[in-house]
């Protein structure tokens, strides 16, 4: 007797997948761009596909033609056509009134920002890349070009303070512009110097023109005489944890000079393809509850409530302010959940205790697929003799099974940058990859991202030093 064929059941896309997948199938239906976007160089560009149904898809792409490409993408999937006069609506009671405009020409904006950003060393940020960038035409001659002006004056590229960036990333962009660009050759919009807008003291803007300096004098010397000078400024222990002297900065901004220029720029695109792919993902923000850091805690605490009590205890821990008060006080409003266990295993991690191994080792055992858990164990003891303890430890977030928030993310990846420090088959393409990585996740707070960049200076110097001593000859005769 024959078996009943079973049915075949449609797959259903998620709306991520059907941008990737299917969205190109659908027929382009309106694009807008906001009225006077040429001056702005800064425009949020709206494309739409409609749906047989009527309904619609649609794409927003925040363009910077002045310096970054594509800051920021959003997507809607399949809603009503009024959704659109909606937004629109919006946006103009916000001060920004759209034009409809052919796709040809928002095609090439979105384009012409992503080409002139990548001059200076800028890609598009990750949604774009991983899906908005599917809703797009190919990019291909069936397109016709048009010419859009990029940069500011002389064709620069010129950096404005949105407000859009962390202090940290704001920090980063213009080291890189000193880098790719050189002093006097970008232009910084006004806004980005006025203190009660970004936070800039005086000294850090001192610091930044210092840098800007700095990088000018170093591009002139060639590959040679850039490592000499590399090795006179290291330190005479030839240790670079320990460069604490006037040259530090300059030690720093050299080794970076001198990395894009022995690197293989094909191995570094590539490691930097597989860091975006392989981290693809969305991390909750701790305060869209119920979330995984809170685990465990009653839905019946107030939210607000919630987040400050968590923030106040933290930082009671990092001050050394009675932070066992602090850790009781949450534990008896919020209860013996994960996350209160959490806060004591740090307290004992910041004061050195000898309970903190046998702590975690029973806070594991009791809650075993509690994230920050399964990440700190792995880090204490699970390293030692595993020849692949990086690539281990990635499993932990990758096969994690639930969304993370962003603050057991930010643990995550400075651990990961720690642990590349130890491992010492990556090289310099791994240690700067995972730096453009970082330099991209605007989600990573500022204090990580500082502490971060720290420990990946440090290692590029010890991996740039490695490479000079193994061929000595290309400094012997400067």
């Amino acid at each position: 007797m024959k078996s009943k064929k079973k049915p075949k059941t449609a797959t259903i896309l998620s709306p991520e997948n059907y941008i990737r997948q299917k969205s190109r199938n659908l027929s382009i239906y309106k694009c807008y761009i906001p009225e006077g976007w040429e001056e702005s160089k800064l425009c949020y560009i709206i494309i739409t596909r409609r749906h047989v149904s009527g309904n619609v898809t649609f794409c927003m792409y925040l363009v910077d033609l002045g310096c970054l490409g594509v800051k920021d993408t959003i997507y809607h999937y399949n809603v009503p056509i009024e959704a659109i006069d909606d937004l629109l609506k919006k946006m103009k009671d916000e001060g920004s009134c759209f034009e409809e405009v052919p796709y040809e020409l928002a095609h090439n904006i979105i384009h012409a920002g992503i080409d002139y950003a990548k001059e200076y060393g800028f890609e598009p940020c990750r949604d774009f890349l991983s899906i908005t960038s599917h809703f797009l035409e190919e990019d291909t001659d069936d397109i016709p070009y048009i010419d859009i002006d990029c940069g500011g004056i002389f064709g620069n590229p010129i950096y404005v303070n949105t407000g859009f960036e962390s202090s940290a990333r704001e920090k980063q962009i213009l080291a890189q512009l000193e880098k790719t660009a050189g002093e006097g050759n970008f232009n910084i919009d006004e806004d980005l110097y006025e203190d009660d807008e970004t936070g800039y003291t005086e000294e850090e803007k001192a610091e930044i023109k210092e840098k800007m300096k700095i990088v000018e004098e170093l591009k002139i010397l060639n590959l040679e005489e850039k490592k000499k000078l590399f090795l006179e400024l290291l330190p005479k222990d030839e240790k670079p944890d320990s460069i604490t002297d006037d040259n530090g900065t300059r030690l720093i901004l050299l080794c970076s000079l001198i990395a894009y220029e022995i690197i293989n720029e094909e191995e570094l695109d590539r490691q930097i393809k597989q860091y975006r792919e392989k981290f693809d993902m969305i991390f909750d923000d701790i305060e869209d509850l119920p979330n995984s850091l809170f685990e465990g805690v009653s839905s019946l605490i107030d939210h607000e409530k919630l987040i400050d009590l968590f923030d106040n205890t933290m930082q009671s821990i990092i001050d050394n302010d009675h932070p066992k008060k602090a850790i009781a006080k949450f534990r008896k409003e919020v209860g013996d959940v994960p996350v209160t266990c959490f806060m004591e295993l740090s307290l004992y991690d910041s004061i050195k205790g000898k309970s903190y191994d046998k702590t975690l080792k029973t806070y594991c055992q009791k809650y075993p697929d509690y994230f920050l858990f399964k990440a700190n164990y792995f880090t204490h003891f699970m390293i030692d003799g595993n020849k692949n303890f990086l690539s281990e430890f990635e499993d932990i977030l990758l096969n994690h099974g639930q969304t993370i928030t962003n603050y057991e993310a930010d643990l995550f990846f400075y651990n990961y940058g720690c642990l590349l420090g130890i491992a010492e088959n990556y090289g310099l393409a791994t240690i700067m990859a995972y730096e453009v990585f970082i330099r991209e996740c605007d989600w990573i707070s500022d204090s990580v991202h500082s502490r971060l960049f720290s420990i990946l200076s440090l290692l590029k110097i010890q991996r740039v030093y490695d490479n000079i001593i193994t061929d000595v000859s290309t400094i012997s005769n400067p």
